[in-house]
């Protein structure tokens, strides 16, 4: 189980290099004195697909590490009680681990910041009903369980 946490904070840290190297080349086209929209627009782009690519990545390690969680909680039983104890504190909903909020709410906000850089710079507004549709979906996977 170790391994597999040193995986996904290996992803985690190299999903959020990413994001900041593609901020720091998109704001570097942004204020420069050339016109280069298209090359903004082409990073804008790619940021956002490779973020829908991470953000699948971190669903299937996510439910990986889930499964791996019921296993170990079968076989010991002392993990099986600490488990127990926090299903007793959320009785509700599913308790929200760290790995849910980096794995989920990570890639759903630096895709949302992304489509609100894309609208911004290319001054085309229709786009913000599709940034309503993510946020709406976005919003559903946060607070229903989807597999």
């Amino acid at each position: 189980m170790d391994r597999e946490d040193t995986f996904f904070a290996n992803r985690i840290n190299f999903f959020l290099v990413l994001q900041s190297m593609l901020l720091l080349s998109y704001t570097t086209v942004m204020y420069s004195d050339n016109d280069r929209k298209f090359i903004g627009i082409l990073i804008n782009i790619f940021a956002l697909v490779i973020t829908g690519y991470f953000y699948i990545l971190f669903r299937r390690t996510k439910k990986y590490l889930e499964y791996l969680r019921e296993e170990l909680s079968l076989a010991d039983p002392i993990y099986c009680a600490i488990w127990d104890n926090r299903k007793y504190l959320y009785p509700d909903k599913e308790p929200r681990t760290a790995n849910w909020l980096l794995g989920i709410g990570l890639p759903c906000l630096f895709s949302t910041i992304w489509m609100v850089l894309l609208i911004v710079y290319i001054n085309f507004f229709p786009i913000i009903f599709l940034i309503i549709f993510l946020l709406i979906i976005s919003i559903f996977i946060m607070k229903h369980k989807i597999p």
